[in-house]
């Protein structure tokens, strides 16, 4: 089987109801907090991809995290300091999918909001990560500024969350519905100069069976029955 993106959900607020999911489904967070250095608090059970913290051009902070779901009724838990929050869930019917390579970009500063490139093959990020040789790709972008049009998708990506806050921040998860070798990183043009971050990271279908209630079946790899 391959990937499919399930639902996305976004809140101006420090929790979020999460889309109808199954056990076993994949599930990312997208905490951000435009105008301060206080990255948001990551709950019990989730599990960190990469934070940011930047005053280059203006304060802001950030952190992608993920989970893979128990039940069919998990919650996002409390995400304190954040002001903005947008998740989405993705599925593969028998394998479970990992987190693979990532590429963080700190600092934009510009009416070009840029997605860094992240590469076929290979060990990437810090702390390294390896990347499968191809899996879906899903970007991340947090903006200080809440006009800033960010739903606007890199080249070869489909946008699936845009929130954008009463008075101040925006965010959006765009991913390329589909495995995808390389990325060779994009400028989205925006309405205006904007001070924000972005990650684009990869998740792969692992080849590693689900059991009918999401978890792991070890698999005996010389023949016969599973184990």
């Amino acid at each position: 089987m391959t990937i499919s993106f399930v639902g996305s959900a976004s809140a101006e607020a420090t929790s979020v109801t999460l889309p109808a999911h199954q056990a076993g489904d994949l599930i990312l967070m997208f905490a951000w907090n435009g105008g301060s250095l206080t990255v948001p608090t990551v709950p019990s059970g989730w599990n960190m991809i990469r934070a940011v913290s930047r005053s280059g051009g203006a304060n802001r902070a950030g952190v992608v995290a993920f989970r893979h779901a128990a039940t069919s009724g998990e919650s996002s838990g409390t995400w304190t300091n954040a002001a903005l929050l947008g998740c989405a869930i993705y599925r593969d019917d028998l394998e479970h999918i990992a987190i693979g390579g990532e590429s963080l970009t700190q600092d934009i500063n510009s009416a070009a909001f840029s997605y860094a490139s992240l590469g076929a093959f290979s060990t990437v990020g810090t702390p390294a990560k390896m990347r499968s040789a191809g899996g879906w790709l899903i970007a991340f972008g947090g903006a200080n500024s809440n006009t800033q049009s960010l739903e606007t998708p890199p080249t070869g990506f489909t946008n699936r969350v845009n929130r954008a806050g009463a008075t101040t921040n925006e965010i959006s998860i765009h991913d390329t519905n589909a495995d995808v070798a390389s990325f060779a990183g994009a400028n989205v043009t925006l309405a205006a100069t904007t001070v924000g971050s972005s990650l684009v990271i990869e998740v792969f279908a692992t080849g590693i069976a689900k059991t009918a209630a999401g978890g792991f079946r070890p698999v005996n790899i010389r023949g016969g029955a599973d184990q």
